[in-house]
């Protein structure tokens, strides 16, 4: 098996727009945006 390099820039660029648009989609419901702290 080969290695595979990744981007972990790009990844985490990909994973913050995934995330920004559900909490959209979760303040349009009129539901809160969770808070992890």
């Amino acid at each position: 098996m080969s290695a595979q390099i990744i981007d972990g820039k790009t990844i985490a660029q990909q994973v913050r727009l995934e995330v920004a648009e559900k909490v959209k989609q979760r303040l349009a419901a009129g539901k809160r945006a969770r808070d992890w702290r």
